[in-house]
């Protein structure tokens, strides 16, 4: 975790950077970078003080958070001798540092004999990549999307929390249902207080390490009334980071109601006002539900799974996106929706009745006509004996039937679907298709029987009717 190299000269790296200027002031020694705030995102960061004449060696620890770690660990980065008193830690085995971040501390030697200390905190590493839940919360009076699901197991039993949201005109509802059976042993039954729901709302989804000033956490203890908590970063002069926490009563709507011997349900109501004007259509968010276990203590089942510290931190929380309110969900909306459905259901059977007699009809008359079916044979019986001829035409066909071209597209149209070309296009089709699969004609020899122009004519509406190329049917379906 600890490596390191030693580096001279003004090298500056990207992130982390502490810079040593070996002029002599006043104070002597003074740390220049990393400011606090600063947030490192590469793996090297470099770590340099400012030092007068007088200084011998300097030596540079790092405190940071380890999980599941009793307090922050501290860790020799390394000792300088001589100026520039700089090196460069390779953080790649640092877990990201969040919420309230890390800090460098040096010890200045002097020559003669005394030493000096200097610290900065506040720094955050997040060079390691994050990935953060995402969720889209349907418009809804009272069902909820499911959000999450987490388990953990106790001594004796396991605690499991299933946490689902929706959003309304009111606000985001959430709802929580968890089975602790602890809660109803008399010794967790003190911890009642420090148990419940806890929601992080970060409105503008700023993904910073830290809580931002419009960020906040609205809990809901089991016992007791709820409260809302807001966040203040506080940067001191000296290189000191803290964030400050401060609560106010909160009087959004919510139920608790416990399941027996089982466990508990919780509901509650975000409202619009804790948001400002409105929701915004995407904020960070995340949800620690806090439970008694057989020990009496307070386990956290967090939406974002992390330690204890950082899963208060934005950058692991979720994304959550509200979906579009439906467009009848507005009571007046859905009295004119279903107005103008009644209307158009009424509107639409009138016309289906009228359409359907008026098929009737043409089609008794279809029926009747034996003079327009007699016509139909005979122009069908002239197509099949001219179809692969290259010279027949509409007119030519009208000639011999002694009627005018139109009548003939018309009974074609009314009784195939298609038009006079299509039609004979469609028989060649039919008629190369045939010769393909019971021949070794070539296909040029097969498009000229059939009344194609050449290959390339006979091609181009084989691959149009058939989707396929006249070599590959004849690959697919001839007989050997």
């Amino acid at each position: 975790m600890g490596r390191f190299l030693p580096v001279v000269g003004g090298i500056l790296a990207a992130g982390c950077f502490v810079y040593v200027n070996a002029s002599a002031d006043s104070s002597c020694v003074t740390i220049d970078s990393p400011r606090q705030g600063i947030v490192v995102t590469t793996p090297l960061c470099t770590v340099s003080v400012a030092a007068c004449d007088q200084v011998a060696a300097v030596g540079f620890t790092a405190h940071f958070a380890v999980p599941n770690a009793k307090g922050d660990t501290a860790l020799l980065l390394g000792r300088i001798t001589h100026p520039p008193f700089k090196l460069i830690w390779n953080t790649d085995d640092l877990p990201n540092q969040l919420y309230k971040g890390m800090s460098f501390s040096i010890d200045a030697s002097f020559k003669n004999g005394q030493r000096i200390s200097r610290s900065v905190s506040g720094i955050f590493v997040a060079n390691k990549s994050a990935v953060c839940p995402v969720a889209s919360i349907p418009f809804s009076g009272s069902t909820g999307f499911p959000l999450f699901t987490r388990t953990a197991s106790s001594s004796r039993s396991s605690l499991d929390v299933r946490v689902s949201a929706c959003w309304n005109r009111e606000g985001i509802r959430f709802l929580a249902e968890a089975e602790a059976p602890a809660i109803f042993n008399g010794a967790a039954k003190g911890k009642l207080g420090e148990a419940g729901l806890e929601i992080c709302i970060d409105p503008g989804l700023s993904r910073k390490p830290y809580p931002p000033q419009n960020a906040f956490s609205l809990v809901i203890p089991l016992e007791g009334t709820p409260f809302k908590t807001l966040y203040r970063p506080m940067p001191g002069p000296s290189g000191s980071f803290d964030i400050a926490t401060s609560k106010e009563p909160c009087t959004c709507r919510y139920e608790i109601s416990k399941l027996d011997v089982k466990g508990f349900r919780a509901s509650v109501v975000v409202p619009v006002s804790f948001f400002g004007r409105e929701i915004p259509d995407s904020f960070g968010c995340n949800v620690v539900v806090r439970l008694p276990d057989e020990n009496n203590q307070i386990v956290r089942l967090s939406w974002v799974e992390a330690p204890a510290g950082a899963m208060f931190s934005p950058y692991l929380w979720a994304s959550v996106l509200l979906l579009p309110r439906p467009f009848y969900s507005d009571p007046l909306t859905l009295l004119l929706l279903s107005f103008g459905a009644g209307l158009t259901c009424t509107l639409l059977i009138g016309l289906i009745v009228l359409f359907v007699r008026r098929k009737s009809v043409s089609f008794e008359k279809f029926e009747q006509s034996e003079e327009e079916k007699k016509l139909s044979d005979q122009i069908y019986q002239i197509i099949d004996e001219s179809v692969t001829r290259k010279d027949i035409t509409l007119g030519g066909v009208a000639e011999k039937l002694a009627m005018p071209p139109g009548r003939v597209e018309k009974l074609i149209r009314k009784h195939k679907g298609k038009t006079f070309k299509e039609f004979i296009t469609f028989l060649r089709i039919e008629i190369a298709k045939e010769r393909l699969r019971s021949s070794h004609s070539s296909e040029t020899s097969i498009a000229e029987s059939c009344g194609f122009k050449n290959v390339a004519e006979m091609e181009k509406y084989f691959k149009k009717l058939c989707r396929t190329t006249a070599l590959e049917f004849r690959k697919e379906n001839q007989v050997a």
